[in-house]
């Protein structure tokens, strides 16, 4: 800010303004570029200006004379005698200069605002908004039933655990879709199976029920014959009926299925030798190997699993071709149980299917040798409820070889 202007100095260059007028005055008095002088009538009348924005003959408003912008100071010489007066407007130097600054400053600022607000946005499309949008077209896919679509986008550690999340799922819910598919098929082929297998000894005890009654004059010998065939379906139908009642209550029924510690080379010698009798009966050689020394000692559920031993020891007695193994061995954590025979054997395309309900090698389905077709279904379930393992060894080709593993 200049000096204050003395009242001395005032009365100077009113005086120079009127005897050399406004222009020369400026100048020796060398004031600076951004002042001017105005010579105001008693009517405020520019008579005569240099460097001011109103020309010669601007009137001023009485209340805008001494008003102006904060950028100047305004000194005022009014004479005693006359009524005419001088105006001298100096610029405030820091106020321009603080205003340049200011000006600089902000434009530079909001510069640098947009700059960042432009890598922001450009980062956050890249980021959040890009990887969102493939997680929803993904969510989409899936949602449309395509649970193998697998979501692929790069991003911050939230939404990749996002998407890892999403993808697991896709991945667990297609899982199940297909589970569910493929269980609802068996189910459909189970029904049906059990229609078919029940018809022929409903059948035939209907029809041989009918004829009893519709006959009046009938040997003994015939009805007794009548009578044995009635028995004979009806225990048929039965058998199946219990398998199925077994085969459901294994699948459903976990809180009676308790495992307790038993002496399996014990056990093992217990169930086997239930069908010595019956091996030698019907002339079949037979070899046992089940260790004499330590007793090996395994949690298990033993009717269950006789169950399990017996329906694949009575599978090997119908086809054995006159010889059966069985052995028991250890095996580091686990338990091995192996039966073998030197039968016909299982086609390598049923190494897969043997343990489906119904299957059976026989094509017609007549299950005079096959019985229910749920033995070796039953069979897995309980090995499955012990934590173990059965399989067809696809590598014995002299007859069949079931191995189960058991945990000890």
């Amino acid at each position: 800010m200049y000096e204050e202007v003395n009242q001395e100095y005032l009365k100077e260059t009113y005086e120079d303004v009127i005897t050399i007028g406004a222009e020369q005055t400026f100048q020796s008095r060398e004031f600076p570029e951004a002042a001017y002088i105005e010579y105001v009538s008693s009517e405020l009348v520019v008579l005569e200006q240099y460097n001011s924005p109103h020309h010669k003959g601007y009137q001023y408003v009485y209340k805008d004379l001494l008003t102006t912008a904060d950028q100047y100071e305004v000194d005022l010489f009014v004479p005693e005698k006359e009524s005419n007066f001088l105006v001298l407007y100096f610029p405030v130097e820091n106020v321009l200069f603080e205003n340049k600054i200011f000006y600089s400053s902000l434009g530079f600022f909001i510069v640098i605002l947009l700059l960042i607000l432009i890598w922001y946005a450009k980062l956050t499309s890249i980021q959040i908004i890009y990887p969102i949008q493939e997680l929803l077209r993904g969510v989409e896919h899936i949602s449309k039933g395509n649970f193998e679509t697998t979501i692929h986008s790069k991003a911050n550690r939230e939404l990749d655990e996002l998407k890892d999340g999403i993808n697991a799922m896709a991945l667990k819910i297609g899982k199940e879709v297909k589970l569910k598919e493929h269980s609802e098929l068996l189910r459909q082929q189970l029904i049906l199976d059990i229609s078919h297998d029940l018809k022929t000894p409903l059948a035939n005890i209907q029809g041989y029920a009918e004829t009893l009654s519709y006959l009046i004059d009938i040997s003994m010998e015939d009805r007794q014959k009548f009578i044995q065939i009635i028995r004979s379906n009806s225990l048929r139908a039965n058998d199946l009926i219990e398998d199925l009642f077994e085969l459901s209550r294994l699948d459903l029924d976990s809180s009676e299925f308790q495992l307790t510690k038993h002496d399996i080379n014990e056990w093992f010698r217990l169930v086997i030798s239930s069908f010595i009798d019956e091996f030698e009966e019907k002339k079949i050689r037979y070899d046992i190997d089940i260790p004499e020394d330590n007793p090996v000692v395994a949690k298990i559920n033993p009717k269950s699993l006789e169950r399990a031993i017996t329906n694949l020891i009575n599978n090997s007695i119908l086809y054995s071709n006159k010889y059966i193994a069985l052995s028991l061995k250890t095996e580091e954590t686990n338990l091995i149980i192996k039966i073998e025979d030197r039968g016909i054997g299982i086609p390598e395309q049923y190494n897969e299917k043997i343990f489906d309900p119904f299957i059976r090698l026989d094509s017609s389905r007549n299950s005079k040798a096959g019985g229910s077709g749920l033995g070796l279904a039953i069979t897995k379930k309980i090995i499955d409820k012990h934590n173990g393992t059965i399989s067809l060894d696809s590598t014995y080709k002299e007859g069949s070889r079931f191995i189960i593993r058991l945990p000890i």
